[in-house]
């Protein structure tokens, strides 16, 4: 589904291909492997797409959520990955859908600013700083983009610019990582929206429920992003049509089909696979300070920090950008990457560094959240996951998407793709 109406539901989106086997809507009982956020979504939404078929998740560990988890404690609220989404149709959709928009709010004004320090030197990101840059030297990163199979290395040829972007993503140096997955408009992957970009953006920003987003603001849940997992969750245990299973451990979509007593082309997969190579590990570190000791810091989103000296990538601001508190009164949290290339797992050289890139006080909270890794995007990977012709349907993180908008817009698709058979 490419229409007008299409584009205007789903924006740039669409320039992600959609990797489900149409024979999907021909099956009566569909297994979804992997309850992350895209698994659980797609799950969500097929059921409201298609009342009559029915649906079983598995999972291998003894929770939902995937990556997305908050961490709570004495009042301190962190977020283990993702903490917000940039306002999108299909996530504001589902918000809704769910309930949830009377706890979904904007992320705040005044803490929109983002900076990368290198060598020493903290820069603001903007227009002003692109232009900085040099327009020949960006125009000649477009073209070589549009080439398609390009790194984001040769795409911003401006290293510690595009270190610290796909740091800030996917934990990666930008010379690994795919153009064509973090940079889809500008390199022109995937067909073109059949409108100019401007009235692509007005026509979307139309369809907005609730609050209508300034420019640079992003969207979360007041205390947390588990609240999204757990509402999905509670909507899927209410429904007789579907059957959650924890701690099942399918190694392929063939044990999938296998376990479940289904065809391979009733498989949906939604999580990593085993054959993908190992995506880099960080581990991720809250630290709080009271506000008079953290007073220097400037207030924003974040920190990025290409340098690979130093152990950490990254620094959200964690209590900067929400609306709900996320400290106790009088304090601030920030949450730390440390991506392990680059740290030798001594937690006095994290603590330094932290030190140097905050502030030089004691820290009243310094706690780690624990490790997670990061889907491998090398370049290319766009082209070959859209090579994918098994079966079975592929979806997710590990697939075309390595952000909310990337995998609530995928599972609508999805759904819209099962409404074109007539429920039996």
């Amino acid at each position: 589904m490419q229409d007008r109406q299409a584009w205007i539901r789903h924006g740039q989106e669409l320039r992600r291909p959609l990797l489900v086997n149409p024979a999907l809507a021909d099956e009566g009982h569909v297994v979804v492997v992997g309850a992350g956020l895209s698994g659980l979504t797609a799950a969500y939404r097929l059921r409201e797409a298609r009342p009559d078929v029915r649906i079983t998740v598995l999972e291998r560990s003894d929770r939902a959520g995937g990556v997305i988890r908050t961490w709570r404690k004495d009042g301190w609220v962190g977020e283990f990955a993702v903490n917000a989404s940039r306002p999108h149709p299909a996530v504001w959709r589902l918000i809704d859908d769910l309930d949830l928009m009377p706890s979904w709010q904007p992320s705040r004004a005044e803490a929109r600013h983002r900076w990368i320090l290198t060598e020493g030197r903290r820069h603001r990101l903007g227009l002003s700083t692109m232009l900085k840059l040099g327009p020949g030297r960006m125009l000649r990163g477009v073209r070589t983009a549009r080439q398609g199979g390009r790194s984001v290395a040769e795409a911003l040829p401006v290293p510690w610019l595009a270190d610290a972007m796909t740091h800030g993503i996917v934990n990666a140096p930008a010379a690994e990582v795919d153009a064509d997955l973090l940079m889809p408009t500008m390199a022109r992957y995937g067909a073109g929206p059949p409108m100019n970009r401007r009235a692509l953006a007005r026509a979307v920003r139309s369809t907005y429920r609730g609050w209508t987003p300034r420019r640079g603001q992003m969207g979360s849940l007041e205390q947390g992003m588990q609240g999204l997992v757990e509402a999905l969750i509670d909507a899927l245990n209410h429904d007789d049509m579907v059957d959650v299973q924890f701690n099942v451990d399918v190694p392929s979509a063939e044990a999938a089909a296998e376990h479940a007593g289904l065809s391979l082309a009733s498989v949906l997969w939604a999580a990593p696979r085993a054959e993908d190579e190992a995506g880099p590990e960080l581990t991720v570190v809250v630290v709080g300070y009271t506000h008079a000791d953290a007073a220097a810091v400037p207030i924003g989103y974040g920190t990025l920090c290409p340098d690979p000296t130093s152990p950490v990538s990254g620094i959200l601001h964690e209590s900067d950008v929400h609306h709900g508190a996320r400290a106790p009164p009088g304090h601030r949290l920030f949450r730390v990457m440390v991506p392990h290339a680059r740290w030798d797992g001594d937690e006095d050289s994290l603590r330094q560094a932290v030190e140097t890139m905050l502030c030089p006080a004691e820290p009243v909270l310094f706690e780690v959240l624990g490790t997670r890794r990061v889907p491998q995007v090398r370049p290319g990977h766009m082209r070959r996951v859209a090579e994918h012709a098994a079966p079975w349907s592929w979806i997710g993180w590990s697939a075309t998407g390595v952000a909310i908008t990337h995998v609530v817009s995928e599972a609508e698709r999805l759904a819209d793709l099962m409404r074109q058979k007539p429920a039996q």
